[in-house]
């Protein structure tokens, strides 16, 4: 700076946590609380971390129609750079379930919805009533109890293999 003028001769910057800067749409921004778990991913990267959301702007972005959501993360490590591109996920309701399943252990036979439950000479397929779900779980509400052993990978592979049987049994 000039004479007489502020000039700034370092920054101090502790970096143990960081802020994440969200655009969040005006149609989701009424799902977002303070206080709401956030899940960031860095771009690029399999880099991820748990946070809070810590301050949501009360304007939008008048380009955008979006608002500006504030997450902090712990930054240990010191792994999380300011200016990183990043994706979120912000949990905006958590529900209980008795028992719930990854949507890869479903399968559709004869209409009906099916898992593959483990019995002592394979697996058999059993007919289930489906509750409440997100993008990877889905609650079993009847049809296998606490503890039964189910397929949850490659089961379109059992699927292919009753189809199969089945088949060689009409013969």
């Amino acid at each position: 700076g000039g004479e007489g003028q502020a000039k700034e001769l370092f920054s101090i910057i502790d970096l143990s946590s960081v802020w994440v800067e969200l655009a969040v749409s005006s149609v989701d921004i009424a799902q977002i609380r303070e206080g709401n778990r956030v899940v960031v991913t860095m771009g690029g990267s399999d880099l991820r971390a748990e946070g809070r959301i810590v301050f949501i702007s009360p304007v939008y972005n008048p380009e955008t129609r979006s608002a500006r959501v504030y997450a902090a993360i712990v930054n240990e490590d010191f792994r999380w750079r300011p200016g990183s591109f990043v994706s979120a996920d912000v949990e905006t309701e958590r529900v209980e379930v008795e028992m719930r399943v990854p949507r890869s252990a479903l399968q559709t036979i004869e209409g009906a919805t099916v898992v593959f439950v483990r019995t002592d000479s394979g697996f058999e397929r059993r007919k289930v009533v489906l509750g409440k779900q997100d993008e990877a779980f889905v609650e079993v509400a009847f049809g296998v109890d606490l503890g039964e052993q189910i397929a949850v990978s490659n089961t379109f592979l059992l699927k292919a293999e009753l189809g199969k049987s089945e088949a060689e049994h009409s013969h």
